[in-house]
Formats: C-alpha cells, structure tokens, sequence
C-alpha cells in the first residue's frame, strides 16, 4: 500500500503534477485543501472531507483513495483540521485514517494536539491495529531543541504508546518557511500500526516547490 501525506497549501495544479509524475498512492491525505485543489481530480479518486453546508472548508483536510470510496467517521469537534475516515483495501484490509493538520492554540501547537488525541484516544485504542494517523502536525525534536522543552519529544513518545511507529524515523525537512532550505523543519509525519513495516521517502522538485511550501511524504507499507 502506498499513501501520499501533503499539505498542499490551498493550490490549484496538484493533482495535474501528480498525473504528470504518473504517481498513483493507493491513499492521499493532503492538508490545507482547498476548492480550486480539487481541479483535476480524476472521478476514479474518491475524497471525503469535512465541510460546511455541503461545500469543503476553506481549510480543510482530506483522505482519498483510489477505486475505492472511504467512509467517513463524524466527528463534532476540529472542523477543518481533523478528518477521519476507513478504506478497505485488498484481501479485506481495512485501514482507519486520521488526517491532521496541527492548530496553534496559546503558544503551542503540542497542546492542540494532545486536545485532539484525548478526544480520539477511544478511536485510537480501538483501531490501532489498522491504523494511520499523519499530516501536518507541526510537531518534531527540532522545536524542542529550540525551545529547551520536552513537549514535543512528550508528544511523539504519546503517539508511539499506542502501539504506533513513526515515519520518517529520523528527522527530514517537510516545510519550507518562506519557501527557503534553511532551517530545516520537520512538521510533517506518519504514525502507522506496528505490525506494518514500511519505507518513508520525502519529495522534492522545483515543481513542489512552486506548488507549497510542504514537501510531500510517500510511505509505502507492506501489509
């Protein structure tokens, strides 16, 4: 199983680029997803997303698959940020998927985050033998090194404890603040079921980019 985890940053050209680079993920989680995103979208690639009076959020988070429609869990809180959703792959896998895109909430983002794992935490001890959680969770040591804190080492420590392993397992630059190289933030991870082994690989061409100011994740998974 491959998945596509990206914060496209609400642009128009993403689904063309990936047509172009004949780059077929079996699941996508994209962040900031945005109505004008969804312009070349093959009918073949079912999306499910939050939405306000039937239209997507002006920032939204999405899972798609391909061939394959997922269904959406309901959820009250985190309008826009947190979507959750199951696809049944193959040989009956099924696999639950929660896409975040981390808020910043009193001068952190980790506080959000456990806000949001306490919520889901039945979810997550329920379906962690299936499970993917991942997106832009604006999280890694790199701010913890900064910051002379723990909580974001506490964070990811709190994720592994549900039997969850994390990719990529060392730290690799997913966001580019002002589109620049330096320094090198690592917001973007996936959190999947230990009994999956797996291979994380971090995207990047002049094309991504110009497209966001994310570097998209590709984990490909052998179930």
């Amino acid at each position: 199983m491959k998945i596509l985890s990206w914060n496209v940053n609400r642009s128009n050209g993403i689904w063309d680029y990936l047509h172009e680079k004949e780059f077929s993920p079996d699941i996508f989680m994209f962040q900031e997803y945005h109505e004008k995103t969804d312009n070349g979208r093959s009918n073949q690639i079912e999306i499910i997303h939050r939405s306000i009076d039937g239209k997507p959020a002006y920032w939204d988070t999405v899972i798609a698959a391909r061939n394959n429609k997922p269904i959406n869990y309901e959820i009250e809180n985190f309008l826009g940020r947190v979507t959750i959703g199951k696809v049944r792959l193959e040989k009956e896998e099924e696999v639950c998927l929660v896409n975040i895109h981390a808020q910043h909430v009193e001068g952190y983002y980790t506080k959000w985050m456990n806000n949001v794992l306490d919520y889901l935490e039945p979810f997550i001890t329920k379906n962690k033998e299936h499970l993917i959680i991942g997106g832009d969770l604006n999280m890694g040591i790199f701010f913890d090194k900064l910051s002379g804190r723990t909580n974001n080492g506490d964070l990811i420590e709190r994720m592994k404890s549900y039997g969850l392993n994390m990719y990529p397992e060392t730290e690799q630059q997913t966001y580019r603040h002002h589109r620049k190289l330096e320094p090198k933030y690592p917001d973007d991870y996936l959190f999947i079921s230990k009994k999956w082994t797996a291979k994380c690989e971090v995207l990047y061409d002049e094309k991504i980019d110009k497209l966001s100011d994310h570097n998209p994740l590709v984990l490909n998974i052998d179930m």
